[in-house]
């Protein structure tokens, strides 16, 4: 048996930086994957290791193809687009990471040329092409057969004999018996029997739920922040309210003196100094309850700050990533 370069590829990635790497069997230099990409299981694979360029090809390719079937003068143009293109596609959008946006404009291109070859108008509702009903049309929907492989994809690898396949979630490895009080409050710690899968980690545990452990990040911010507030506004009302008609005396100087230097006051600024009623709630401990003088409805933000006589309110929203 002999082993042929011209069949093989190569790679090199060094710290995440892809090098440009020659390798050799005796005189006979190895093909890198960034000068001849590579075909496995009907998946290509080239430089960047990414299926950007193999989701643009397969969009080139349905335009290409759908081109093609309009240009031609034999009958039968949306046979071919069911059973012909349709189904030659499918591998190509199962094994690659597309969009779901992408494919919904792949399917309005292909409506498009649907009622085209159909002669029917272009403002009628899809539901007429792809409902189900009595009167169905033998039309598939490109969005629905996508999802549909992607799900027939999840199940045929969950499902799989081969305990290799199916055990591709692996755990996250966590002490059963924790040795001190400080393994007992790490995060690693299995709070509940579900076995410890970084999905359930991050966004299933009714225990964290329940704990508040997934909160736990965002209240620090929203405490630290209340906290300013607070006392930003305790201060606030506690001043006496300036009047803001009041009309400032002039100031007299006598022939040959010198104007009083006085350090000037500072004025108060912000948005807190117009008034001495402010209020504030949090939705921190229990649940926030709108203001009723306000509005009356069921949201809840994060923090509001009302003042009575200004008939002004500061709603906060907060996003702690």
């Amino acid at each position: 048996m002999k082993i042929k370069p011209n069949k093989l590829r190569s790679i090199s990635i060094v710290k995440g930086q892809l090098k440009n790497v020659k390798f050799c069997i005796g005189d006979d230099p190895i093909p890198t994957v960034s000068e001849q990409p590579v075909k496995s299981l009907g998946r290509w694979y080239n430089a960047s290791l990414r299926d950007k360029d193999q989701v643009q090809q397969v969009r080139q390719d349905i335009t290409n193809s759908l081109e093609n079937i309009n240009r031609t003068l034999l009958p039968g143009k949306l046979w071919r687009l069911q059973f012909g293109l349709l189904p030659r596609v499918m591998w190509p959008l199962t094994i690659y990471k597309l969009p779901i946006t992408t494919v919904e404009k792949l399917e309005r291109t292909m409506t498009s040329c649907m009622k085209k070859w159909l002669d029917i108008p272009r403002c009628l509702t899809n539901i007429s092409l792809y409902g189900k009903g009595v009167l169905e049309l033998p039309i598939t929907s490109l969005t629905e057969e996508y999802k549909f492989s992607k799900i027939r994809l999840q199940m045929t690898l969950k499902d799989s004999r081969d305990q290799t396949i199916s055990n591709a979630e692996q755990p996250i490895p966590s002490r059963p018996q924790p040795s001190s009080e400080r393994d007992r409050k790490s995060p690693t710690y299995a709070l509940c029997p579900t076995p410890a899968t970084l999905k359930h980690i991050l966004t299933g545990c009714k225990t964290s739920l329940t704990q508040g452990r997934y909160t736990w990040r965002y209240n620090q911010v929203l405490k630290s922040l209340a906290a300013a507030l607070e006392s930003e506004r305790n201060s606030t009302n506690s001043l006496p309210l300036r009047a803001t008609n009041s009309i400032t005396a002039p100031t007299f100087i006598r022939e040959g003196q010198k104007k009083p230097n006085h350090p000037p006051t500072k004025p108060e600024t912000g948005q807190l100094a117009m008034a001495r009623d402010w209020k504030m709630l949090v939705d921190i401990g229990q649940q926030l309850i709108f203001p009723p003088e306000i509005a009356a409805t069921t949201l809840r933000p994060d923090l509001v700050l009302w003042s009575p006589s200004l008939k002004s309110v500061y709603i906060t929203e907060l996003t702690v990533p």
